[in-house]
């Protein structure tokens, strides 16, 4: 916000009065004002205009009026401006044909000299010893040195996450990778628990079969040779109606 400052308001009185606005350190005219000052010029007797450098006639200068016809060329140079060192030209070719080019330099001459050369390398390329076979003893060492890092990376989690909490456990570079593996597998372990019960509970209750109906159901059917009395006297009441 800055400091405070009064607001300003217009003046409807400044609008068109002289004088208003800003102070100014009133001025009055200087009766003995020449104008600005600048130094007094004398005449210098010995000047002779400005100075030139002097002109010889020159016995080598000759004018060429044919700058388009090259002469023959004997050499060529490159001017580079790079930092890089070892940059190498070879096999330059003049000339307006690209299948000249490639026939008399690419086939005939670059290509035979950079296998030599590509020959040569590998063979003065120092050979790189062989990996040693790792030992018994190697292995267990290999395998004890990760089980301690294991075991560190745990307990550095632990002692973090004891002392300053759960998110700067987890922003430690490898215990924070370690504590989220075994969060990771808790939670994974839980679910598959959760999985089990939840199944178990499923067949239990859901998809339990349906209880077997009652005997007196089973046993009656439409060929059924034996009739109960009830059965004859809904047949003598049927027919005492159709009478």
């Amino acid at each position: 916000d800055g400091d405070w400052a009064a607001p300003m308001i217009s003046n409807p009185r400044c609008a068109d009065a002289a004088g208003c606005g800003p102070w100014e350190r009133p001025l009055m005219r200087n009766p003995d004002f020449k104008g600005q000052w600048s130094a007094p010029l004398v005449d210098n007797p010995l000047y002779k205009g400005e100075w030139a450098p002097r002109r010889i006639n020159n016995p080598g200068y000759f004018e060429d009026r044919d700058l388009y016809k090259l002469s023959k060329i004997d050499a060529v140079g490159f001017e580079l401006w790079t930092m890089q060192s070892g940059i190498t030209f070879d096999n330059i070719y003049l000339g307006s044909s690209s299948s000249n080019a490639a026939a008399l330099i690419a086939d005939n001459v670059w290509k035979p000299k950079h296998d030599v050369e590509l020959a040569i390398s590998e063979a003065l390329r120092p050979k790189s010893p062989p990996a040693p076979t790792p030992g018994f003893a190697d292995v267990l060492r290999m395998f004890k040195d990760r089980i301690d890092e294991i075991l560190y990376s745990i307990s550095t989690f632990y002692g973090v996450l004891q002392s300053e909490g759960v998110v700067s456990a987890l922003r430690q570079e490898r215990a924070g990778a370690f504590g989220l593996l075994m969060v990771t597998m808790a939670l994974g372990w839980l679910g598959w628990n959760a999985s089990i019960i939840l199944g178990f509970m499923y067949r239990l209750v859901v998809a339990a079969p349906a209880p077997p109906p009652p005997a007196a159901v089973t046993a009656a059917s439409a060929d059924n040779k034996t009739a109960s009395p009830d059965s004859g006297a809904k047949a003598d009441r049927k027919a005492s109606k159709s009478d």
